[in-house]
């Protein structure tokens, strides 16, 4: 388990707001009161409460312990004693709000759901991603509780083997009387989501924790009591009332998701199981204070206390089985706040882990039984419907300005092998190609420098694994030290794999099946690459190979397995390497394998098959390929990692050819 109480935290006193103070702006506060009591550091200044009404501005600010208030929240923002923002405001005024929190260099800790739409969302994440001096983070309270923290670093260490299974549900009473009056809530403009947007994201969050990235989602929702009275009479509900899921995880594990707020006798039924290869854990969080788990080999069930041992719960009480309660979640919620301030690790969910857990919940309420990629939904990676249109379905004028030719690489280390690398690469200028390299230590630095060259992508590594603490430590080690040499020689991408690759190819370290652990290990190793590539200003990729001819035993090689890691984890600093090269000998279906990964590609790679030479001397299509991705509205980088079947030269006027649609 982590040691929490090494965690950083302030030496010099936060000045805090609240904007909203409801039954989450009360948590808040509580939690604002506390986290130093518990936890240690500074003790947050509460500086000023924000409300609709002077009434209740004034009544909150005495009662919660607020040294002002006022009804003005634009004013709060740009109040100088203020750091830190509490939004807890109705669903609707997220986006503006918090917007203008990051654009007021305030941090932002904001409870879920994260937006009214999936593009308010995006809209978020983006302007969170042009602010990354500040924290922000999601009110997902219930990742917080220390038996959920044990159950996952259960399923991280392998106690019940690899995760084949999920279910899930979240169930609560509040709208079950068919007589409870019409409200915001239950319309798409107030509201958003219904169910979903209020219950579902937090079995989500916790779905996402324990199992891994979703792959595909199939789901019907219901509204079940279609209209609510009023003062003005009966009026229409809008959004979803339940949902229901089948889920299928990135590691191939299934799941099923259900949801409701109409669920008679259900208080706050979240509750899920995990079945693995050796065991299953059982939690319910109406009774958050213990965990059930069977190993292989027992009879059945063996029930856990939460107690010291496990993550947090010590900071508040030394004897285990005195229970847990939820506002404690809270104060551990602003703990993983302040200290991400202090320079600590990174308080989760930020609002791009918020914008994964939109994609999977609009997923859910658009499927309508049809099956959901997350390249199907609603525009991933920023994309708008509009901008997913296929080029036919376009003015004939956005279709000439979307027909550019690509930025065009090739691997200097695959040819006129009988040249000095710095030549090779000034050739390649000379002849209008960036340039991609492997290893940076083979080579003198200074020459490459002088060489002129523009530097497209090299390996952004020189050892370490995504797969387990050891190896990912010495990946991010040996990253940090590439991407410096990266910033030295102008490098645009640096290129990771599973695991270091040693002489022919093959893995350094060999795995023969990935478990769900190791998908665990691989997400967050992923996500801190992305903390390195945000600190040193520099973007990586993620590249697949393939298994049968030149890479056995690297684990996540397979295209599949990349787009589904870099899609969950969908940060601007981490793109997808797609190499065709790779994909056609362990896939195929090149274009609807483009056309899948699109808004997450950061370089596409190409060799023709079998050889690996350039384009023209093998079974692919490439200039197909070239005019599909055109179409697709693709104009980056696409780079011939391949060896010349003769003169090099020719080698890469066939490539220019190819590509020049």
């Amino acid at each position: 388990m982590e040691n929490t109480a090494s965690r950083p935290m302030p030496t010099e006193a936060l000045g805090v707001a609240l904007v909203g103070t409801g039954f989450m702006g009360k948590a808040h506060a509580m939690a604002w009161h506390n986290v130093a009591t518990v936890f240690g550091g500074a003790h947050p200044r509460l500086e000023i409460l924000c409300d609709a009404t002077e009434a209740l501005s004034q009544r909150f600010a005495g009662q919660f312990g607020f040294a002002r208030a006022t009804t003005d929240w634009q004013a709060v923002l740009a109040d100088a004693a203020v750091n830190v923002v509490s939004i807890t405001t109705p669903n609707g005024l997220h986006r503006s709000m918090a917007e203008a929190a990051l654009a007021a260099g305030k941090h932002v800790w904001l409870e879920k759901p994260m937006a009214l739409t999936l593009e308010d969302a995006e809209a978020m994440a983006a302007m969170a991603s042009a602010h990354p001096e500040q924290v922000t983070l999601l009110g997902y309270n219930y990742l917080r509780n220390p038996a959920f923290q044990a159950a996952a670093q259960m399923i991280r260490d392998g106690v019940i083997g690899t995760p084949k299974a999920f279910r899930g549900v979240y169930d609560e009473d509040y709208s079950a009387d068919p007589d409870l009056a019409w409200s915001w809530r239950m319309t798409h403009e107030g509201g958003g989501l219904g169910a979903l947007g209020d219950l579902g994201c937090h079995l989500v969050s916790q779905m996402l924790a324990l199992m891994g990235p979703v792959a595909e989602i199939t789901a019907f929702t219901q509204i079940a009591i279609p209209a609510r009275p009023s003062p003005e009479g009966p009026k229409a509900v809008e959004n979803e009332d339940g949902a229901y899921a089948l889920v299928r995880f990135a590691s191939g594990a299934l799941g099923s998701f259900a949801t409701s707020r109409v669920a008679h006798g259900r208080k706050c039924r979240l509750q899920w199981e995990v079945h693995g290869s050796d065991g299953t854990i059982v939690f319910d969080q109406e009774n958050m204070n213990e965990l059930w788990i069977c190993r292989a080999g027992e009879a059945g069930f063996v029930r856990h206390l939460t107690g010291p041992e496990q993550p947090d719960f010590a900071a508040f009480c030394p004897a285990p089985g005195h229970n847990f309660g939820f506002n404690e979640q809270k104060v551990i919620e602003a703990r993983d706040l302040v200290s991400a301030i202090a320079g600590g690790p990174k308080a989760q969910p930020d609002f791009a882990e918020g914008l994964i857990i939109e994609r999977i919940i609009h997923a859910m309420a658009s499927s309508n039984g049809r099956p959901v990629t997350l390249a199907d939904t609603n525009a991933p990676g920023g994309k708008s419907r509009e901008q997913a249109r296929p080029m036919a379905a376009r003015p004939a004028r956005e279709q000439k300005k979307m027909t550019q030719t690509f930025t065009l690489a090739a691997c200097a280390e695959m040819l006129w092998l009988d040249k000095p690398i710095e030549w090779r690469c000034a050739r390649l200028d000379e002849m209008g190609f960036a340039v991609g390299l492997w290893n940076w230590p083979d080579h003198d630095l200074d020459q490459l420098e002088k060489s002129g060259a523009r530097f497209s992508i090299m390996n952004g590594y020189l050892r370490g694994r995504l797969t387990d603490d050891d190896g990912a430590e010495e990946l991010l080690k040996t990253a940090r030290e590439t991407a410096q040499v990266g910033k030295r020689l102008g490098v645009e991408r640096l290129n990771l794999h599973g695991t270091g690759l040693g002489e022919g190819g093959l893995p350094v370290t060999p795995v023969e099946t990935i478990t769900g652990a190791m998908w665990l290990k691989a997400e967050e190793t992923l996500r801190r690459i992305c903390d390195l590539a945000e600190e040193e200003g520099v973007t990586f990729t993620l590249e697949n190979l393939n298994l049968p001819v030149d890479h056995p035993g690297v684990p996540f090689a397979r295209a599949e397995d990349t787009l589904a890691l870099v899609a969950a984890i969908d940060c601007p600093r981490l793109r997808l390497n797609l190499d065709l090269y790779h994909a056609q000998i362990g896939e195929g279906n090149l274009i609807e394998l483009c056309r899948a990964a699109l808004p997450w590609i950061g370089e596409i790679q190409v060799a023709d098959v079998p050889g690996r030479c350039e384009p023209g001397t093998g079974e692919i299509n490439f200039a197909g390929i070239a005019r599909a991705l055109v179409d697709m509205g693709y104009h980056g980088p696409v780079g011939m990692e391949a060896w010349a079947q003769g003169d090099p030269e020719r080698a890469l006027d066939a490539f220019r050819a190819a590509f020049t649609p």
